[in-house]
């Protein structure tokens, strides 16, 4: 992965991240991260899942922190 493609996806994950909390705010994800480490798990989700884009990493993450999915109004 390039550097600007992890930006990307890192800065892609952390709003994506940011909007859940500001939807569910009794449980916010995105507090005990560091960025070093989310950098380092996107790394990782892209290298073990080439075909899966940043969204598909965002959700992976969520859901290993405990996330619950927003509903589908």
């Amino acid at each position: 992965m390039l550097a600007y493609q992890r930006q990307y996806a890192v800065s892609f994950v952390r709003g994506y991240m940011s909007a859940y909390n500001v939807y569910n705010q009794r449980h916010q994800i995105m507090q005990d991260i560091e960025i070093s480490s989310l950098d380092a798990y996107i790394e990782k989700f892209c290298r073990e899942h080439p075909l899966e884009d940043s969204g598909a990493a965002a959700l992976a993450l969520m859901k290993e922190l405990g996330a619950t999915p927003p509903p589908n109004d």
